[in-house]
């Protein structure tokens, strides 16, 4: 038996017995049928928008994330070391209040970084820090993932500036 032969009778093989396994024992209508995907009102409410002041302010130090939209890059994040979080989640200005850290940090902004809003959002962040410049560093290699109350979740990749403001 050639190997496409031996792949076929595997995968039919694979088929059969979990069609089999999936109905045996049940009348049709009470074989449980997989999950359905997110329905759109649920991804829509996990979706970053735009912020309206990507800037810290003048004497903070922070951090702002970008990810990349259709055309170019757009802030989604910003992180005020001291203070709170804000993203546009689903249409909405969001505040999240940080509640848990760990890992190395640059200009007090740590690697890992676990943050809650008041709807029951939690983001967690994390970052890989890249090279310093006067003032700040390069954030690389960052990653949201933002989850809804009930469990639903959405990873974004990220990039950007972490530092202090003069």
């Amino acid at each position: 038996m050639n190997r496409r032969s031996l792949t076929a009778l595997v995968a039919a093989t694979v088929t059969a017995v979990g069609c089999e396994t999936f109905t045996a024992g049940k009348p049709a209508e009470e074989a449980v049928a997989p999950a359905a995907p997110p329905s759109t009102a649920v991804e829509e409410t996990l979706l970053f928008g735009a912020i309206n002041e990507p800037r810290l302010p003048s004497g903070e130090c922070g951090m702002v994330l970008w990810t990349l939209d259709e055309r170019s890059p757009k802030a989604i994040f910003r992180y005020v070391v001291g203070s709170s979080a804000q993203a546009v989640v689903g249409g909405a200005e969001t505040e999240f209040a940080l509640v848990d850290v760990g890992g190395g940090a640059r200009f007090g902004v740590p690697a890992r970084q676990s943050f809650i809003s008041s709807d029951g959002k939690r983001a967690d962040v994390r970052v890989a820090f890249g090279l310093g410049f006067d003032g700040g560093v390069y954030v690389e290699r960052a990653v949201i993932t933002l989850e809804d109350g009930s469990g639903w979740r959405t990873v974004t990749p990220a990039a950007g500036l972490a530092g202090c403001r003069g």
